[in-house]
């Protein structure tokens, strides 16, 4: 530098001479208004630190000297439509770097139901030809259908890292709970093709929180997370965009009417719109993200680093979302040809090794749902500061209550249900393992007792479809004011790959969007009656032993048969 002192370096140069060095940083410039919803027109400035100049953008990307406007001290925007400013101030000596960039959401003159989401991120990240986020490229082979090969977005996701971002969140009140740079990526398998795109968010202090520190759900106590989903609905995008969250809520519902609560872990529901660079990007779901952090919050552990993870079978090393999978590999093994009602000391070991009560509760519900997605399995357990046992956490349930039956040589079944879940063989055309401890602790006479037991206590409560019907029209209702408007953003780009029978046009992609919500409505008035007669047919029960557990079977009503 020429100069003697203290300096900042971009990188460092080890046995080399220093590059240019800085004496710090440029202090940061700040809006005469917070970000926001405002109606009207906003007169709105920027202040200026001593000795520096600053250059703004609209387009979400990071100004620079090269890229942005420069701002002129005391020029006031006139602002009437949705801007996404950012701003930064620059030395003009360059001996300081340039500041923080600032970055704030102006939503004008907007109506909607819920809470507002804006992300910003560069156009370069969302866009650039060859490595854009939503980038969809122009070798795109669809012909079998999704998943489509050779899309840019789906190899983005796959092969490079999470994106620096920022992220305002503002609740139906517009008060600003969220303003803050953070790292974002993409998130979703199959439904990864649909046009809206699911994305996972992540703070990090070297954005400068480590946590978003806000009340993200209604329904949760928490006011701290690491991270959290902007979720299309997965499969179900294209469906009634909210059977997920019900799965979930209709738990919270019975641990609010109960005293023998389920211990499960599930995600919570939290409808919102999404502005992308300010431009309007739907309904999405905000949900908490199913991994390590959100078990730690849920169970009050201090350190998720303590936590085995395992997801589907459980039994290979790419089924290991975090630590060792080796005791319960072992104990697998013991379980697979043994008979729990002939080895006490092994059964004892698999109920030192399992909250069985959780257990029962996560395969009771998944089977009522009748969730044939059966894979998204997850089980945790923390050896360390936890009691060691394992337990269950419910997530990505699109395909539950999708269905109420299947048909084998023309007679209707439960599909997805209890016989499902229990198949010898594994859970689905997976043929996921995991179910074997289910299965055998139901061959032991008190634990099958404590499951029918338990299943009837939900059957007869929560499950009942006056309780699901109610909760889905609560529901559907919370979302309805805005799905005429999301239809109008996503109806056109909806390949008939993804969906064939979803119509192209706003009017009726909503009317359809309708239709499938009857659609649900009926398989929660036929689903009770199957499922009954399902649990018969599989534990081998007479009608008076299914009524002195669940009552008489369940009549469908006439409209629904």
């Amino acid at each position: 530098s020429g100069y003697g002192g203290f300096y900042y370096y971009d990188s460092p140069t080890p046995g080399e001479p220093n590059g240019t060095g800085y004496y710090g940083y440029a202090s940061n410039p700040s809006f005469s208004e917070r970000g926001g919803e405002y109606k009207g027109t906003l007169t709105l400035t920027i202040s200026v630190p001593n000795n520096t100049v600053v250059y703004y953008t609209t387009d979400g990307s990071i100004p620079t000297e090269e890229n942005a406007t420069r701002y002129n001290e005391g020029d006031a925007f006139e602002i009437n439509s949705t801007v996404v400013l950012r701003a930064r101030a620059f030395d003009p000596t360059g001996l300081l770097q340039p500041s923080e960039v600032i970055t704030s959401t102006y939503l004008m003159n907007l109506y909607h139901a819920f809470p507002i989401v804006s992300l910003v991120a560069d156009p370069d990240v969302l866009w650039n030809s060859d490595h854009g986020m939503l980038t969809i490229g122009d070798n795109v082979d669809k012909s079998n259908g999704i998943p489509f090969k050779n899309t840019v977005y789906r190899a983005v996701k796959e092969q490079l890292g999470a994106q620096p971002g920022h992220v305002e969140y503002y609740d139906k009140e517009n008060n600003q709970l969220l303003n803050q740079d953070m790292e974002f990526k993409l998130q979703g398998q199959y439904s990864l093709d649909m046009p809206q795109k699911s994305f996972k968010f992540r703070s990090k202090s070297k954005y400068g929180e480590k946590y978003f520190n806000a009340k993200l759900f209604p329904d949760r106590e928490y006011t701290q997370y690491k991270g959290f989903v902007l979720r299309n609905s997965g499969n179900d995008s294209v469906w009634t965009r909210l059977n997920d969250g019900l799965q979930s809520r209709l738990i919270d519902r019975f641990n609010e009417q109960t005293d023998n609560p389920s211990t499960v872990i599930h995600q919570a529901w939290n409808p919102v719109v999404v502005y992308l660079n300010g431009a309007y990007w739907g309904h999405y779901n905000m949900r908490e993200r199913a991994g390590v952090d959100m078990v730690a919050q849920h169970e009050g552990w201090a350190n998720a680093d303590d936590i085995d993870i395992l997801q589907s079978d459980g039994l290979s090393t790419s089924q290991i979302k975090q630590g060792s999978n080796a005791d319960y590999k072992a104990l697998y093994n013991k379980v697979k040809n043994a008979d729990l009602n002939s080895d006490p000391d092994l059964l004892a070991e698999v109920e030192a090794s399992f909250d069985i009560d959780n257990m029962f509760d996560y395969y009771i519900f998944e089977s009522f749902y009748g969730n044939t997605d059966p894979g998204n399995v997850r089980f945790y357990r923390n050896t360390k500061t936890g009691d060691g046992k394992w337990r269950y956490l419910v997530f990505d349930m699109d395909w539950g209550l999708f269905n109420a039956t299947g048909k084998s040589k023309g007679v209707e079944y439960a599909i997805g249900g209890v016989s499902y879940y229990m198949n010898e063989e594994g859970i689905g055309n997976q043929k996921i393992k995991s179910n074997l401890f289910v299965r055998k602790l139901v061959q032991v006479p008190q634990y099958r007792e404590k499951f029918l037991k338990r299943y009837a206590e939900l059957f007869n409560s929560v499950l009942t479809t006056e309780n699901m019907v109610s909760l889905f029209y609560e529901m559907t209702a919370q979302i309805k004011p805005e799905m005429q408007m999301h239809s109008e953003r996503w109806a056109t780009e909806m390949s008939p790959k993804v969906s064939f029978d979803v119509p192209k046009n706003a009017t009726g992609a909503y009317n359809y969007w309708l239709t499938r919500c009857e659609r649900t409505v009926r398989v929660m008035n036929r689903r009770p009656h199957f499922i009954w007669l399902d649990i018969q047919s599989y534990f081998g029960l007479s009608d008076a032993e299914m009524e002195s557990y669940f009552g008489p079977c369940p009549q469908i009503p006439a409209e629904y048969q």
